[in-house]
């Protein structure tokens, strides 16, 4: 089921913005570059912000994404084990956010940063995956193409004089 085109956006500029954001600073954490005194220090605060912030957007995105998309498609049967990866590994990021916020343990808190950083810079792969199966199996059954909200005719029942249903849709109630 296609998302329409301004919440595909969103989640691919979130999800970009994420990945950017977040990679910048693990690449400048991991050269040295964020050290006290470091010219680079206020820039790693910065994309800190920027990354807590997209991160704040991206979970509103995936409450309307539960009951716009995953609450659409899940009685599809399609596409479920990329949905389910990009959900577990979106869960995960969730998790070890947390953790790196509030966690106070060195050890911990090193081993919490790179499950989220491993997790996160597979997260777009997972995505794409997701979107390209998804995209190809709508190529090849055409009726897979309508878009959330648009479920086609809906059949009731029919009535013994040959009539549509009307209300509960049981017959003979």
């Amino acid at each position: 089921m296609q998302l329409e085109l301004r919440i595909r956006a969103a989640a691919y500029a979130l999800v970009a913005a994420l990945f950017v954001t977040g990679g910048t600073w693990w690449m400048l954490d991991w050269v040295g570059a964020l050290a006290v005194g470091s010219a680079w220090r206020q820039t790693g605060a910065y994309l800190l912000m920027v990354h807590g912030g997209a991160s704040m957007l991206f979970l509103l995105l995936l409450g309307a994404l539960i009951p716009l998309h995953i609450g659409v498609a899940w009685p599809s049967r399609r596409n479920r084990k990329t949905g389910l990866i990009t959900l577990a590994a979106t869960g995960v990021l969730v998790a070890t956010a947390f953790g790196l916020y509030y966690v106070g343990h060195e050890a911990l808190r090193r081993w919490t940063g790179v499950v989220h950083a491993t997790v996160g810079f597979a997260l777009p792969a997972a995505l794409a995956a997701h979107v390209l199966i998804g995209r190809r199996r709508r190529a090849e059954q055409p009726e897979l193409l309508l878009s959330h909200g648009e479920r086609g005719p809906r059949r009731r029942p029919l009535g013994r004089d040959g009539r549509r249903l009307v209300g509960s849709g049981r017959r003979g109630h």
